[in-house]
């Protein structure tokens, strides 16, 4: 993950709107008109981990927020790894190591 990602800020906005944070949210940069971020299919993917930065700090800025769901989504990509029985088994094994890495691009 990392900071200053269209993505996470997409997801972000759609996250605070939901919980009635609409003012506190920029407008997007990069959505071409007629589309909304709720519908882009990445976005409903990093959707668990904007709400749960939102729930964690309700009254932080947007782009603190953003910086923690960038954050957590590594975590949960990190986790859905270990769904794969090959994957857990290798690091039980200690044939393989899995790391996630999060970097700040301010």
């Amino acid at each position: 993950g990392n900071s200053m990602n269209e993505a996470v800020q997409s997801t972000v906005r759609e996250a605070m709107r939901a919980a009635g944070r609409d003012i506190d949210v920029p407008p997007s940069k990069l959505l071409l008109e007629g589309y909304k971020e709720e519908d882009l299919a990445l976005v409903q993917k990093l959707l668990p981990a904007a709400r749960d930065a939102l729930r964690s700090m309700p009254g932080a800025p947007f782009d603190t927020v953003c910086d923690a769901a960038g954050k957590l989504n590594v975590w949960s990509t990190v986790e859905s790894l270990f769904q794969s029985p090959k994957i857990y088994d290798d690091v039980a094994a200690g044939r393989l190591t899995v790391q996630g890495a999060y970097c700040d691009v301010k």
